[in-house]
């Protein structure tokens, strides 16, 4: 469920003021930047494609340096862009699922799922390489699509 704040100067109500797409088009710092490839995501911005997306979920494919990404929603395999603060992460429900952290102290690293504890927020998951257990909030972690392989590059 990560997510930034918008503006509050979008007058029209659309999501389309010149500031705010000034604001997506601008290159974010890595710390700001959560998006990566192959990380399951679901939109929640109902601005997005007059609401067509809204808590569709998807694939990241490519993620641009401004927080936007191409994502391949699930259920058509349409190829949609979208800007990481239409977004969240998605965590699976079940113990063994491939997951990728996305934002702290071990961001980019993947693991396995080992625990979910929605009333505290968190996930507990082994970290592939050391193997080691971290403990970390839900929203910075999301399942990771691709292969996990036991050595991380």
């Amino acid at each position: 469920d990560r997510q930034v704040q918008r503006s509050s100067r979008d007058a029209d109500g659309d999501g389309s003021s010149r500031q705010q797409q000034q604001q997506q088009r601008r290159v974010l710092a890595p710390s700001q930047l959560w998006l990566a490839q192959l990380i399951r995501v679901r939109v929640v911005d109902k601005r997005l494609q007059g609401g067509k997306l809204y808590l569709k979920k998807g694939t990241v494919l490519d993620v641009a340096p401004d927080g936007r990404c191409d994502l391949r929603l699930e259920d058509s395999r349409q190829v949609v862009s979208a800007h990481q603060d239409e977004l969240e992460t998605v965590v699976p429900k079940e113990a063994g699922a491939a997951v990728m952290v996305v934002a702290g102290q071990h961001k980019g690293r993947r693991g396995r799922l080992l625990q979910v504890s929605l009333g505290s927020g968190a996930a507990a998951l082994q970290l592939v390489g050391d193997m080691s257990v971290v403990r970390l909030l839900l929203d910075d972690v999301a399942q990771f699509m691709g292969q996990l392989d036991e050595e991380e590059d």
